[in-house]
């Protein structure tokens, strides 16, 4: 691995509709996650993500779910 890479964390609140979507970016990328809280009255998780602030399919990952939140938060507010 690259000594030049360092590791970043990220947390995102994400809506259970859309946390096997979350998951397919994840997990095909061996993106390390946590789930850090569930929050049954919103219907939501806490998603800790670790990435690697250099490489670029981390990156691109990080794009992809910050998009699709932001697709779905669109797609509930009209």
């Amino acid at each position: 691995m690259n000594s030049n890479l360092k590791t970043q964390l990220k947390s995102y609140t994400v809506p259970m509709d859309v946390y096997m979507d979350i998951l397919r970016i994840l997990l095909p990328n061996k993106i390390r996650n946590q789930v850090e809280a569930i929050n049954e009255g919103q219907n939501s998780i806490s998603l800790r993500i670790e990435i690697l602030s250099g490489n670029n399919l981390h990156q691109r990952a990080i794009e992809n779910i910050e998009i699709t939140l932001n697709d779905y938060a669109h797609f509930l507010n009209g």
